[in-house]
């Protein structure tokens, strides 16, 4: 069966107070008393269900504030405190809520005109139970649509919704619009601009980013980086028999082996022709060792078929550590060494060299 609602004891109230309505006329009514004003009388909570009720409210990402029938603080959200400069210690439950709204209302928060008069209104409302609904501008420029309203067994609660998306102007829509296109397309061209268009994975000046961050992880973190430098054996080759497209297929293809070869985390670049770069963060020597073994024998294990032929084709490695401390060519240097004593011994194998 409805729950059944108190008819209303007053009638509508108007406020046309420009300083504390600056968008106009705005309802401020009062509701009749007593623990069934509005109609929430009908639910019912179980012990069990406030904590969660609680961290549901907190978790809101409107602003709320909640006073008792004495106008003492009960509650305030985390987008509440976020939104307001009072300190955490004046914001303690059972804190008087008058000095609360004062403190905000002179740092300009409740707009132009009187700040006395600004606090005066919300106390005012909290104090005698009237319920309002008001839209403001923050400093900031942002929109919000103030409401408060007494709650059903005494206390008042005040929400706050962001609505500058509806206030914003056509033309302002749209630049924000363009703005937004204009972003996504920069972050694209800068996405291209360090991505091999042939291969699809990091070019040179990728690899140099990630170094970079890497670097920087090292320096604030420590430990170490596996650092592999690999070049396709007898590629050149490749390319003579096959032509520069026949390359291309098995770059294209040993890229692709390499990439489901390495976990995620990990990093593959091109270095330049058929020589590519890949990054282990925090893999040691025998770590190192091992994934740089586990893509050589990827590739060793994968033919590549192109439209004429079907090819094996296989990898040299040069693997060392780039530890915290040394800059990422000096590394490099290291993993080109080992990438040399890999050829002359006979290619298709990993050579480890130490830091």
């Amino acid at each position: 069966m409805p729950v059944a609602t108190p008819e209303r004891t007053t009638p509508l109230q108007i406020t046309t107070d420009p300083e504390i309505a600056p968008s106009g006329p705005r309802l401020v009514e009062r509701l009749n008393g007593g623990p069934a004003g509005n109609g929430w009388s009908g639910h019912n909570f179980s012990l069990e269900t406030i904590p969660l009720l609680r961290e549901a409210l907190m978790l809101l990402p409107q602003p709320l504030m909640v006073t008792d029938p004495e106008m003492r603080l009960a509650l305030t959200n985390h987008a509440w405190q976020d939104t307001f400069p009072v300190a955490a210690a004046d914001m303690l439950p059972l804190a008087p809520v008058q000095p609360i709204i004062e403190r905000i209302a002179a740092t300009g928060e409740y707009g132009p005109g009187s700040s006395m008069r600004h606090a005066a209104f919300r106390k005012e409302a909290i104090r005698s139970g009237h319920r309002f609904q008001l839209e403001r501008q923050r400093p900031g420029g942002v929109h919000l649509l103030v409401a408060g309203c007494p709650m059903p067994g005494g206390g008042y609660l005040t929400l706050l919704t962001d609505i500058s998306a509806q206030r914003q102007s056509p033309d302002a829509l749209a630049l924000r619009k363009e703005l937004e296109a204009l972003r996504t397309a920069n972050r694209e061209l800068d996405r291209l601009a360090a991505t091999d268009p042939l291969l699809g994975i990091a070019n040179r000046r990728g690899l140099i980013r990630f170094a970079m961050a890497e670097a920087a992880r090292l320096g604030r973190e420590g430990g170490s980086c596996a650092l592999m430098l690999l070049d396709l054996d007898h590629f050149k080759a490749i390319n003579d028999r096959h032509g520069h497209a026949g390359g291309d297929l098995v770059l294209k293809a040993v890229a692709a082996t390499l990439r489901g070869a390495l976990q995620e985390g990990d990093h593959l670049a091109r270095h330049g022709g058929e020589e590519l770069v890949a990054l282990a963060p925090g893999a040691g020597a025998a770590q190192g060792h091992e994934i740089a073994e586990r893509l050589r024998a990827a590739l060793a294990h994968t033919p590549v078929v192109l439209p004429t032929a079907t090819l094996g084709v296989t990898v040299s490695v040069g693997v060392t550590v780039w530890q915290a401390g040394e800059g990422f060519e000096e590394a490099l240097m290291r993993a080109d060494q080992g990438l040399y004593l890999a050829k002359r011994a006979g290619r298709n194998r990993v050579v480890y060299v130490p830091a």
